[in-house]
Protein backbone atom coordinates (compact mmCIF):
# COMPACT_ATOMS: atom_id res chain seq x y z
CA UNK A 1 0.00 0.00 0.00
CA UNK A 2 2.73 2.47 0.98
CA UNK A 3 4.73 1.61 -2.14
CA UNK A 4 1.69 2.33 -4.29
CA UNK A 5 1.18 5.68 -2.61
CA UNK A 6 4.84 6.62 -3.07
CA UNK A 7 4.80 5.68 -6.75
CA UNK A 8 1.56 7.60 -7.27
CA UNK A 9 2.99 10.71 -5.65
CA UNK A 10 5.94 10.43 -8.02
CA UNK A 11 3.58 10.72 -10.97
CA UNK A 12 2.11 13.92 -9.53
CA UNK A 13 5.55 15.35 -8.86
CA UNK A 14 6.68 14.42 -12.37
CA UNK A 15 3.65 16.11 -13.89
CA UNK A 16 4.35 19.31 -11.97
CA UNK A 17 8.03 19.33 -12.93
CA UNK A 18 7.17 18.60 -16.56
CA UNK A 19 4.64 21.40 -16.66
CA UNK A 20 6.72 24.11 -15.01
CA UNK A 21 10.34 23.17 -15.79
CA UNK A 22 9.93 22.03 -19.42
CA UNK A 23 12.76 19.45 -19.32
CA UNK A 24 14.45 18.14 -22.48
CA UNK A 25 12.84 15.19 -24.27
CA UNK A 26 15.67 12.86 -23.26
CA UNK A 27 15.12 13.71 -19.58
CA UNK A 28 11.41 13.03 -19.96
CA UNK A 29 12.21 9.65 -21.54
CA UNK A 30 14.56 8.68 -18.72
CA UNK A 31 12.00 9.68 -16.10
CA UNK A 32 9.28 7.72 -17.92
CA UNK A 33 11.57 4.68 -18.09
CA UNK A 34 12.37 5.00 -14.38
CA UNK A 35 8.65 5.30 -13.62
CA UNK A 36 7.91 2.22 -15.70
CA UNK A 37 10.43 0.26 -13.65
CA UNK A 38 8.82 1.49 -10.44
CA UNK A 39 5.39 0.47 -11.70
CA UNK A 40 6.62 -3.01 -12.64
CA UNK A 41 7.95 -3.41 -9.08
CA UNK A 42 4.66 -2.17 -7.62
CA UNK A 43 2.83 -4.72 -9.78
CA UNK A 44 5.06 -7.57 -8.72
CA UNK A 45 5.62 -6.85 -5.05
CA UNK A 46 2.49 -5.00 -3.99
CA UNK A 47 -0.60 -5.26 -6.17
CA UNK A 48 -0.30 -8.84 -7.36
CA UNK A 49 1.02 -10.12 -4.05
CA UNK A 50 -1.87 -8.50 -2.18
CA UNK A 51 -4.41 -9.88 -4.66
CA UNK A 52 -2.87 -13.34 -4.33
CA UNK A 53 -2.85 -13.21 -0.51
CA UNK A 54 -6.45 -11.97 -0.29
CA UNK A 55 -8.13 -13.86 -3.11
CA UNK A 56 -5.87 -16.68 -4.30
CA UNK A 57 -4.17 -17.45 -7.57
CA UNK A 58 -7.20 -17.85 -9.81
CA UNK A 59 -8.88 -14.62 -8.77
CA UNK A 60 -5.61 -12.66 -8.91
CA UNK A 61 -4.93 -13.93 -12.44
CA UNK A 62 -8.49 -13.29 -13.63
CA UNK A 63 -8.37 -9.76 -12.19
CA UNK A 64 -4.99 -9.10 -13.81
CA UNK A 65 -6.12 -10.28 -17.25
CA UNK A 66 -9.46 -8.46 -16.88
CA UNK A 67 -7.66 -5.23 -16.09
CA UNK A 68 -5.44 -5.61 -19.14
CA UNK A 69 -8.43 -6.35 -21.39
CA UNK A 70 -10.44 -3.40 -20.05
CA UNK A 71 -7.44 -1.11 -20.58
CA UNK A 72 -6.86 -2.31 -24.15
CA UNK A 73 -10.56 -1.95 -25.04
CA UNK A 74 -10.70 1.49 -23.43
CA UNK A 75 -7.50 2.50 -25.22
CA UNK A 76 -8.96 1.40 -28.56
CA UNK A 77 -12.07 3.45 -27.76
CA UNK A 78 -9.91 6.51 -27.04
CA UNK A 79 -8.09 5.94 -30.36
CA UNK A 80 -11.38 5.83 -32.22
CA UNK A 81 -12.47 9.09 -30.62
CA UNK A 82 -9.52 10.83 -32.24
CA UNK A 83 -6.73 10.10 -29.77
CA UNK A 84 -4.72 7.73 -31.97
CA UNK A 85 -1.74 10.09 -32.20
CA UNK A 86 -1.54 10.87 -28.49
CA UNK A 87 1.20 8.30 -27.84
CA UNK A 88 3.69 9.85 -30.22
CA UNK A 89 6.33 12.13 -28.75
CA UNK A 90 5.99 14.41 -31.77
CA UNK A 91 2.22 14.76 -31.39
CA UNK A 92 0.74 18.19 -31.83
CA UNK A 93 -0.51 19.82 -28.61
CA UNK A 94 -4.16 19.29 -29.55
CA UNK A 95 -3.43 15.56 -30.11
CA UNK A 96 -1.88 14.96 -26.69
CA UNK A 97 -4.34 13.15 -24.49
CA UNK A 98 -3.64 11.63 -21.09
CA UNK A 99 -6.81 9.54 -21.09
CA UNK A 100 -4.96 6.24 -21.57
CA UNK A 101 -2.69 6.93 -18.60
CA UNK A 102 -5.70 7.98 -16.55
CA UNK A 103 -7.56 4.84 -17.61
CA UNK A 104 -4.65 2.62 -16.58
CA UNK A 105 -4.35 4.28 -13.19
CA UNK A 106 -8.09 4.47 -12.45
CA UNK A 107 -9.22 0.87 -13.01
CA UNK A 108 -10.03 -1.26 -9.91
CA UNK A 109 -8.26 -4.23 -11.44
CA UNK A 110 -5.23 -1.96 -11.50
CA UNK A 111 -2.39 -4.46 -11.88
CA UNK A 112 -3.41 -5.72 -15.31
CA UNK A 113 -4.38 -2.25 -16.49
CA UNK A 114 -1.06 -0.81 -15.36
CA UNK A 115 0.87 -3.57 -17.12
CA UNK A 116 -1.07 -2.95 -20.33
CA UNK A 117 -0.53 0.81 -19.99
CA UNK A 118 3.21 0.28 -19.55
CA UNK A 119 3.49 -1.84 -22.69
CA UNK A 120 1.15 0.31 -24.77
CA UNK A 121 1.95 3.85 -23.71
CA UNK A 122 4.83 4.50 -21.32
CA UNK A 123 7.58 2.23 -22.62
CA UNK A 124 7.22 3.06 -26.33
CA UNK A 125 7.10 6.78 -25.57
CA UNK A 126 10.07 6.59 -23.21
CA UNK A 127 12.07 4.71 -25.86
CA UNK A 128 11.15 7.19 -28.58
CA UNK A 129 12.37 10.06 -26.39
CA UNK A 130 15.54 8.46 -25.05
CA UNK A 131 16.50 5.39 -27.06
CA UNK A 132 18.33 2.48 -25.48
CA UNK A 133 19.12 4.42 -22.31
CA UNK A 134 15.50 3.86 -21.25
CA UNK A 135 16.34 0.21 -20.51
CA UNK A 136 18.82 1.28 -17.85
CA UNK A 137 16.41 3.86 -16.41
CA UNK A 138 13.68 1.21 -16.18
CA UNK A 139 16.06 -1.19 -14.45
CA UNK A 140 17.08 1.46 -11.93
CA UNK A 141 13.44 2.36 -11.28
CA UNK A 142 12.59 -1.28 -10.65
CA UNK A 143 15.49 -1.90 -8.27
CA UNK A 144 14.81 1.31 -6.34
CA UNK A 145 11.17 0.34 -5.84
CA UNK A 146 12.14 -3.22 -4.95
CA UNK A 147 14.59 -2.02 -2.29
CA UNK A 148 12.03 0.45 -0.97
CA UNK A 149 9.45 -2.35 -0.68
CA UNK A 150 11.88 -4.31 1.48
CA UNK A 151 12.46 -1.33 3.77
CA UNK A 152 8.74 -0.65 4.40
Amino acid sequence: MALGMISGSGALLGALVGHFARPRRSVIGIVMGFGAGVLVAVLAFSLMEEAYQQAGTRTAVVGFVTGALVFVIGDLFIDRLGGEHRKRSHAMPHEINGNALWLGAALAVAAGAIMAMLADTMMPEAFSLTGNLVALATTVGFICAFCLSKLL
